[in-house]
């Protein structure tokens, strides 16, 4: 749903199509995205467009850069362990 907002604001109809769930599931889904203040909802008329807030992702991203560098370590130590252990040939 996320990547599906990064085009624009849009309705709960048109964020359920691609999935095989009800328009009640995916409702649960954006409440959820509107507690954790990933998305906002204003009502035009009967529909409800909801649309992407990229703050709270950099805010995400940020944190998550700070173990890019412990991350990378442990997947090449993984790496050279596992060419130790199955040598290609």
């Amino acid at each position: 749903m996320l990547q599906a907002l990064k085009a624009g604001e849009c309705p709960a109809m048109e964020l359920a199509r691609p999935f095989a769930i009800s328009v009640s599931a995916i409702s649960q889904h954006l409440k959820i995205l509107k507690e954790a203040r990933l998305v906002t909802e204003r009502r035009e008329g009967r529909n409800r467009l909801y649309q992407l807030r990229i703050e709270p992702l950099r805010e995400i991203h940020g944190w998550a850069e700070e173990f890019r560098s412990l991350w990378s370590a442990r997947l090449d130590a993984l790496e050279t362990h596992l060419d130790r252990k199955h040598p290609k040939k």
